[in-house]
């Protein structure tokens, strides 16, 4: 239970694991429990959660979204693969370029882990189109935190991309939510 005006970031600092938050750290980033986010000048946004041994040799995904061989992770390939790959081609006239495949934060799965487009995104209530981590609840809003790996379109997420000239063209969702 929350008060009034609370944001889905207040809900999900509720769930942390901790009572309370420290930072900005050297990066900027906030910490609470499991916990990382930002505050920039357009609204606050989920940086990384903790996910114990997570590092480049212990990833969820192998190179290029193929299937991982670290316990705790995928033992399939990148479900949407395919989907991303296709839209590589058309953006870039080949597949597996935006995959960088770096685990930025030790310990977390982080924004832009696997490819610049990779990050967490906030869907409240099975919609993807709100104001993520500021949108204020509702009575029984239920909300739910997801990885993305391309810019929630793997999510069910209209999104913009940025092309191999440097436009950004809108993109449709891959797929319906379904979590």
């Amino acid at each position: 239970t929350l008060p009034a005006g609370s944001t889905a970031l207040d809900a999900l600092k509720a769930v942390s694991g901790a009572d309370t938050a420290s930072g900005p750290d050297a990066k900027g980033y906030y910490t609470q429990g499991i916990l990382k986010w930002s505050s920039t000048k357009w609204g606050n946004y989920i940086s990384a959660v903790k996910v114990k041994d997570h590092s480049n040799t212990n990833k969820f995904f192998g190179d290029n979204g193929t299937a991982s061989t670290w316990d705790g992770a995928s033992k399939n390939k990148y479900s949407c693969l395919d989907e991303l790959n296709h839209l590589e081609e058309n953006l870039y006239n080949k597949a597996n370029v935006t995959f960088n495949n770096t685990v930025n934060e030790v310990g977390y799965l982080s924004e832009k882990d696997y490819n610049n487009y990779s990050g967490w995104m906030i869907i409240i209530n099975g919609n993807t189109n709100n104001l993520g981590c500021d949108q204020v609840l509702q009575d029984n809003d239920k909300v739910d935190l997801n990885f993305s790996m391309f810019m929630g379109l793997d999510l069910g997420q209209d999104s913009w991309v940025e092309d191999a000239a440097g436009q950004w063209i809108q993109a449709d969702a891959w797929n319906s939510y379904v979590f």
